[in-house]
């Protein structure tokens, strides 16, 4: 028996199984780049547009939808006006 193996037997509460390595990525150059495909820039939203009061917001989104290509936009919904229902304990 090796001296390896003893050390197996001894501790096999703290040998873990090893998994598998990963397979390493190709590393990208910049032929494999190519340039924007019908890129639209219409507005830009920062980190601190998140503090925007509802009206803002609307009128960001209106303003973004009126530059085109929002042919399905998704509907702002207002949760800071809407009422938490009301619960009668008897």
């Amino acid at each position: 028996m090796a001296g390896g193996d003893i050390w197996v037997q001894w501790f096999t509460c703290c040998v873990t199984q090893q998994p598998p390595p990963r397979r390493r990525r190709p590393p990208i150059d910049r032929s494999m780049i190519g340039l924007p495909q019908n890129f639209q820039h219409t507005a830009h939203i920062g980190s601190s547009d998140v503090a925007m009061g509802t009206r803002h917001l609307v009128a960001l989104q209106n303003h973004m939808q009126s530059k085109g290509g929002y042919d399905t936009a998704v509907p702002f919904e207002d949760t800071a006006s809407r009422q938490a229902p009301t619960v009668t304990v008897t």
